[in-house]
């Protein structure tokens, strides 16, 4: 790497990303309860990209990634029940869920807390009156520079889904609210894959945001 660094130019583009993250964020996501809730916790108040430059970078990439729309509606804001999410691709007419993740190393099949996230989005998308009859995972691996698309199952009900959902979204606003971190939910995520492994294990419970409690009323 050359020894001149044009060190503005590197300031502007983490600034661009951190006002995007802040614009895009909601504490009560999809993704913030689809695993450990002690982990949506941190991950509500604070957010992968604050600690992490790598992850600030796949973040972007991930980002510029969802900005190709596969489907007639894409990246759809929904809510319901106080749980927020946006799906990354909608196609009305067959009636579809297409989730896009951007990996480094492609799976052999889906991630089990990626099919969790395609089911939450599937009650998201029926609650707002947008039937889904099929839906599949795209991972886009960005260090090899191929992809690959499974179907996912969604034949379960979807009343039990929705309870599902709805409760942990409930927990994680109460915890947040109260300032109290939920019950940490031992997994394989846990030291292989969770940036929050310290703070889980340490019980380091920081004050909630003002803009995060802001949040929570909406």
């Amino acid at each position: 790497m050359s020894e001149t660094v044009d060190h503005d130019v590197i300031a502007r583009f983490f600034e661009a990303i951190f006002r995007e993250m802040r614009e895009d964020h909601h504490p009560i996501s999809v993704t913030n309860i689809i695993s450990c809730l002690r982990r949506g916790y941190y991950a509500a108040i604070i957010p992968e990209e604050i600690i992490e430059m790598g992850g600030k970078i796949r973040t972007w990439i991930g980002k510029k990634i969802h900005e190709t729309p596969l489907c007639p509606k894409s990246e759809v804001e929904l809510s319901y029940g106080g749980v927020h999410g946006r799906i990354d691709e909608y196609d009305p007419g067959r009636r579809m869920l297409i989730e896009k993740k951007s990996v480094r190393s492609t799976p052999k099949k889906p991630y089990d807390h990626h099919v969790k996230q395609v089911q939450y989005y599937r009650v998201l998308l029926e609650r707002n009156n947008m039937p889904v009859e099929k839906a599949a995972i795209l991972y886009i691996n960005v260090a090899d520079a191929e992809a690959v698309a499974y179907p996912i199952d969604i034949s379960q009900p979807l009343v039990g889904i929705e309870k599902e959902m709805l409760e942990r979204g409930r927990k994680l606003r109460e915890a947040l609210k109260a300032g109290v971190l939920p019950p940490r939910e031992m997994g394989w995520m846990c030291m292989n894959y969770c940036i929050y492994f310290g703070f889980c294990f340490s019980d380091y419970s920081p004050p909630v945001p003002q803009w995060v409690l802001e949040k929570l009323k909406e």
